[in-house]
């Protein structure tokens, strides 16, 4: 995604940046919940649920109520 991209995104989304040159400009500005005293930066990424077979298993009635809510 461009920087470009990436600045859109922000605006829309409260996600972290997906590049290294790309800062959220509400954290920038302690805004939102950058500015919360009990706020910090994650030590780590929890991304271990993707390869997890339970998580992934079309079969899991999880899957099924995402589908339903959100349509596929």
């Amino acid at each position: 995604m461009s920087q470009d991209g990436q600045a859109a995104w922000f605006s829309v989304a409260g996600v972290a940046s997906a590049r290294e040159d790309t800062v959220d400009p509400r954290k920038a500005a302690k805004a939102d919940w950058y500015k919360e005293d009990w706020y910090k930066d994650p030590e780590s990424l929890y991304i271990d649920y993707l390869s997890d077979p339970g998580y992934v298993d079309p079969a899991k009635p999880i899957i099924a109520e995402w589908n339903q809510i959100f349509g596929r």
